[in-house]
């Protein structure tokens, strides 16, 4: 199962962040087959977001670009995570994401998968570190990928 996709996580600061602050991230995300846990590869990623106040809690909707040189695989992706915040510093996620994925310029080898998962959010000074793992579903074939992840965003 090769080159299923990756999430962006986008995270806001928990407490800090104001209406419609502009987010920016950089992460890395391993694929894994699902069952099975075979590796498929490591992409890092890169995205952008904003980061809406909805109550007490924060809605952060993301696009962004992977890249995996091993696979030579690359693809967009759209998140959208709830941030929910525990304490000043730490918020617990539940992220959806859509992603798009394809060797080089083959765009008629494009594939997309829908995906689901859980973070934590943990805010320094500088920037949110949020460890994630999602679940995707490749819409047009009947496989899973487990994709563990490390985010770190910064809101202006």
């Amino acid at each position: 199962m090769r080159g299923l996709l990756v999430a962006g996580v986008m995270i806001g600061l928990p407490g800090v962040a104001r209406a419609e602050d502009v987010a920016v991230a950089a992460g890395v995300a391993e694929v894994l087959t699902e069952p099975g846990h075979e590796h498929v590869g490591v992409y890092p990623y890169a995205a952008v977001g904003v980061v809406f106040p909805a109550g007490p809690w924060f809605v952060i909707p993301s696009l962004g670009v992977e890249y995996s040189p091993e696979v030579g695989r690359w693809g967009l992706f759209g998140a959208v995570t709830l941030d929910v915040p525990v304490s000043r510093r730490v918020g617990v996620d539940f992220i959806g994401t859509l992603s798009h994925d394809q060797p080089g310029a083959h765009w008629d080898e494009a594939e997309l998968a829908v995906g689901a998962g859980l973070g934590l959010s943990i805010a320094t000074q500088y920037a949110v570190l949020a460890p994630s793992l999602c679940v995707y579903r490749a819409v047009a074939k009947n496989e899973w990928s487990l994709v563990p992840g490390l985010n770190a965003a910064h809101a202006f």
